[in-house]
């Protein structure tokens, strides 16, 4: 939906995300991250980013999921915003 915030999509029900598609499971935990860091929940980021981490299917997401635990723990939100 165009009109869907950021906000609303870091409110999506937890229950949905323990079934979805594994395929689909590291794009929506990093996103989650993402979401969270930049509402500046810190704890809440890097939970997502660790199950983001757990879903890498690839050197490329193994790559990106542990840039965005640096900025995770630096507490960096407008380096990502490039």
């Amino acid at each position: 939906d165009r009109d869907v915030t950021g906000v609303q999509t870091c409110a999506l029900p937890i229950s949905q995300l323990k079934s979805m598609d594994p395929r689909l499971a590291f794009e929506v935990y990093s996103s989650m991250a993402y979401c969270e860091l930049e509402l500046r929940r810190f704890e809440e980021a890097k939970s997502y980013a660790g199950e983001a981490q757990q879903h890498a299917r690839t050197a490329d997401q193994a790559n990106r999921v542990e840039t965005l635990l640096r900025y995770i723990e630096r507490g960096e939100i407008a380096s990502l915003r490039q």
